[in-house]
């Protein structure tokens, strides 16, 4: 599996992420083309999570969106400890606890409390998907930055809600960030959400991990280690 890297690409992405004008769109390097993917079958080596609670035996998972059945399968070599579903898999253990799960872009709200109406949609880009949610009220976020896992390249940035903010006032007691299918993302004050925002064969998916806000530094480094090393499969 092939490590997060970094290089020119990067810096052409920075560029667009921070300096591009509103009248004059930019070229994007991982502007998403609307390519069309067929399903992908897991292999032998790395089969799929069952759709129910299983304990999973050390080695690669794969899970895919959850009621997207053309999606890309992220393909995740998990150490012990793990349980998973179709579409996410997690540590058990409460001092260890972290989650991850692959995620469709879509509509982004700019008010993740409110979330009133329907969201604007966004650019066909990984680097416009990233903008909207860095542009969203109320939550914490870091400066996208550009990445690539696996080959396919994107931008990585976290969220949070903000120290102090009280949820008793969004519907739910929760954050949804944008508009994802059977499972949009949601967000509440106990973790931390990392996300890879990429384009795979021209298919924007978020490889998302999220961890407890007050998470070791050895269990995001953990999730973090499995999430870069990701390999997808596309039909």
């Amino acid at each position: 599996m092939r490590p997060i890297k970094h290089g020119a690409l990067a810096l052409a992405l920075m560029g667009i992420l921070t300096a591009c004008s509103d009248d004059q769109p930019a070229t994007d390097p991982v502007a998403n083309n609307d390519q069309q993917t067929t399903s992908a079958a897991p292999s032998p080596e790395c089969p799929a999570v069952a759709f129910h609670h299983d304990a999973l035996a050390p080695g690669c998972w794969a899970i895919r969106v959850r009621g997207l059945p053309d999606s890309p399968l992220a393909e995740l070599d998990l150490p012990a400890g793990f349980s998973g579903n179709d579409a996410w898999v997690w540590a058990d253990a409460e001092d260890k606890w972290g989650a991850i799960t692959l995620m469709s872009v879509g509509a982004v709200y700019p008010d993740p409390c409110a979330r009133g109406g329907n969201p604007p949609k966004v650019g066909p880009s990984v680097a416009d998907f990233a903008r909207a949610l860095a542009a969203q009220k109320v939550t914490t976020k870091t400066a996208p930055i550009p990445v690539s896992v696996d080959g396919h390249e994107g931008v990585y940035l976290e969220v949070s809600v903000p120290a102090g903010f009280h949820l008793s006032s969004c519907p739910g007691e929760e954050l949804i960030l944008w508009e994802a299918g059977e499972e949009s993302p949601g967000l509440d004050a106990s973790f931390v959400s990392r996300y890879w925002v990429l384009d795979v064969d021209g298919q924007r998916v978020v490889l998302a991990v999220n961890t407890n806000t007050r998470a070791t530094d050895a269990t995001v480094a953990r999730f973090t280690r499995i999430a870069e090393s990701a390999t997808f499969a596309t039909g």
